[in-house]
C-alpha cells in the first residue's frame, strides 16, 4: 500500500480515521482485526496496536483489548444546554483563522476568555492545518488610571485591593497574550500585529468583532457578592454577563440575532464545573494556590513532543539500529515492538549499564527529539499556565527523562525559557513544591520526595493510570488550573 516505506502508527491512525469520516466505518462497525491491518498497511502489529490506541484516546473506538476487534464508537451527542463563553468562542476564532488575513477586534475588561479561547486557533496553527497570512489583533480594555464602575468595593478603601488585583490579572493576562501571538509570528512566520489600547472608561459590554463579518456580544450585568481575599472577606460589586449574543455584519444579515452562549463570567465555576469536580475542587486548590516551586514533567503536561514526528516511529529506527550491530536480541520480543524509545533505553542500560552502547543510543534518541521539536504540539492552556506561574512569582523546573537539550530548544521556540531556573536557586521545602505529571512514574518520584503532586491525565486511559498509582488529584484539561490561579490573584506567601 506504501510503495516500500512503512507507515507510522499515526499515518495509520489518520487512515482509519478518514474512513470514519467518510462513511466507510459506521458506528457499530468491526474494524478488521490485526492480522488483517497489519497486512494490509505493511507493517508490524505493534503499529497497528498504536494506531487502535490512538483512535481509542480520541473516543472513536469502543470494546478495545476485549478478545475482539474494537467496534467504531457512537459520535458524541452535542450538548443541548449553552455553552460558557470561551467555549464557544474558541470555535468562532478559530472560523475567523481560516481567512488568510485574520483581524479581531476587542472590548473587555481583562483578556481572559479570549486568551483562553484563542488555544484553539493557535493549537490548529501549530498542527499546520491552518496558516493566515496576517493576524491583526486590537484589543481596549480600560485604563490602569481610571475609577472602575466595577470590580469595585462596596466601601471604599485608601489602597483598593479589588483595583489592584484586577490590574494584576488584566496586565498578566495581557503579557500571556502578546508571547502566544508572538510565538506564532517567529516559529510559523506568520505577519502578526497586536495592539493594546486604554480607554477612560468602564465598558458596559463586551464585543468581540471578527475579521469585520461578525459580532459577538454581551452586556455586564452588575451583582453584589462576597469574595475572599487575603484572609478578608470582601463586599464587592462585580460585572458578570449572562448572556452573548452572535450578529453577522453587513448586507446580508436579515432576521433575528442569534443567542449564541450563556456566559460562565459570572460564574465561580471553571468550565468543567465545579460541581463535576464533587470533592477535588478544595484539594485542587490548596495544591495551586500553595504551592512556591512548580516542578514540570515535559512530554504530556507541557507539550506532545511527538506529535508530528511519532515516538513509535524513533523506537522502530532505534530498534533498527540495534539490529544492524547484531545486537537486538538485547530486547525482548514486547520491547522490540514498544512504542516508547525511553523503555528501550532503560532496557539497553539494564543489561549493559552505562556503557559506550548506552551513551550512544542516549545521543541517538537525543538527535531524535531535537528533530521532533519543530512539530511538537503545546499541551492546551500549558503556555499560559506556565507564564502566569512565572508572573506570579513561583520559581519553575522541568524534570523529565527527556533530553535537557530537546526541552531547552521546545522552551526556546516558544519563547519560555526564561520562565524557568534551576532547582538549586529555589530553596523550597518539598512540602511547598507541587509536581506536574502524567505517568504513574511521576506520581512515584513525587510521593519519595515528598512533593504533592497534580496529575495530568488528558483522556481516561491515562486518568485511570493516575489514579491507580495512587494521584489524589487528576485533571484532564490545564484550564482550571489556570482560572485557579487568576481568581486567586496572587500565590501563598513563601
Amino acid at each position: 500500500m506504501n510503495g516500500g516505506r512503512r507507515l507510522s502508527s499515526q499515518e495509520i491512525a489518520e487512515a482509519l480515521r478518514e474512513r470514519i469520516r467518510g462513511g466507510d466505518l459506521k458506528a457499530g462497525d468491526r474494524l478488521p482485526t490485526q492480522a488483517e491491518l497489519a497486512e494490509e498497511f505493511g507493517v508490524e502489529r505493534g503499529t497497528v496496536r498504536q494506531a487502535l490506541r490512538a483512535l481509542q484516546e480520541d473516543g472513536l473506538l469502543t470494546n478495545v483489548s476485549k478478545g475482539s476487534p474494537p467496534r467504531i464508537a457512537e459520535p458524541a451527542t452535542p450538548r443541548a444546554e449553552p455553552q460558557p463563553t470561551m467555549v464557544a468562542l474558541g470555535p468562532r476564532l478559530a472560523q475567523a483563522f481560516a481567512a488568510p488575513r485574520v483581524r479581531i477586534d476587542v472590548v473587555c475588561h481583562t483578556s481572559e476568555t479570549l486568551m483562553l479561547a484563542l488555544s484553539e486557533p493557535l493549537r490548529l496553527i501549530h498542527e499546520g492545518r491552518i496558516r493566515p497570512e496576517s493576524i491583526d489583533f486590537r484589543v481596549l480594555m480600560p485604563s490602569r488610571d481610571i475609577a472602575l464602575a466595577f470590580p469595585v468595593l462596596v466601601e471604599d478603601e485608601e489602597d483598593d485591593p479589588v483595583h489592584q488585583r484586577w490590574l494584576q490579572m488584566r496586565n498578566a493576562q495581557a503579557r500571556v497574550l502578546r508571547h502566544n501571538l508572538h510565538a506564532v509570528r517567529s516559529t510559523h512566520r506568520i505577519d502578526v500585529r497586536i495592539a493594546f489600547r486604554a480607554l477612560p472608561f468602564t465598558p458596559t459590554s463586551k464585543l468581540y468583532l471578527l475579521n469585520g463579518e461578525e459580532a459577538l456580544f454581551g452586556y455586564y450585568m452588575v451583582t453584589r457578592r462576597e469574595e475572599e481575599y487575603e484572609s478578608r472577606t470582601l463586599e464587592i460589586v462585580r460585572g458578570g454577563i449572562t448572556e452573548v449574543v452572535r450578529r453577522p455584519l453587513g448586507n446580508h444579515h436579515h432576521g433575528h440575532d442569534t443567542l449564541l452562549v450563556t456566559s460562565d463570567t459570572d460564574q465561580t465555576e471553571p468550565v468543567n464545573g465545579r460541581a463535576g469536580w464533587a470533592g477535588q475542587w478544595e484539594g485542587l486548590r490548596d495544591l495551586v494556590v500553595g504551592a512556591r516551586v512548580v516542578l514540570w514533567d515535559f512530554d504530556g503536561p507541557v507539550c506532545r513532543l511527538f506529535a508530528g514526528y511519532t515516538a513509535d516511529r524513533v523506537a522502530g529506527e532505534l530498534v533498527d539500529w540495534l539490529e544492524r550491530l547484531g545486537l537486538k536480541e538485547l530486547l525482548t520480543q514486547e520491547e522490540q515492538v514498544h512504542p516508547d524509545p525511553h523503555v528501550l533505553l532503560a532496557a539497553v542500560n539494564r543489561r549493559h549499564r552505562q556503557s559506550d552502547l548506552v551513551a550512544e543510543f542516549e545521543e541517538r534518541l537525543t538527535r531524535e527529539e531535537l528533530r521532533a521539536v519543530p512539530t511538537a504540539w503545546p499541551t492546551p492552556y500549558a503556555d499560559a499556565l506556565i507564564r502566569t506561574w512565572s508572573a506570579l512569582g513561583v520559581g519553575l523546573a522541568v524534570t523529565t527523562n527527556n533530553s535537557p537539550r530537546a526541552v531547552s530548544e521546545y522552551l526556546a521556540t516558544r519563547d519560555l525559557l526564561g520562565c524557568y531556573r534551576a532547582l538549586s536557586a529555589m530553596g523550597v521545602a518539598p512540602a511547598r513544591a507541587l509536581m506536574v505529571g502524567d505517568s504513574a512514574s511521576d506520581v512515584t518520584a513525587a510521593r519519595e520526595a515528598g512533593v504533592p503532586f497534580l496529575g495530568y491525565g488528558h483522556n481516561e486511559r491515562k486518568t485511570k493510570i493516575l489514579k491507580q498509582a495512587g494521584a489524589d488529584t487528576v485533571v484532564d484539561s490545564l484550564e482550571p488550573v489556570l482560572r485557579l490561579l487568576w481568581e486567586e490573584g496572587t500565590p501563598a506567601p513563601a
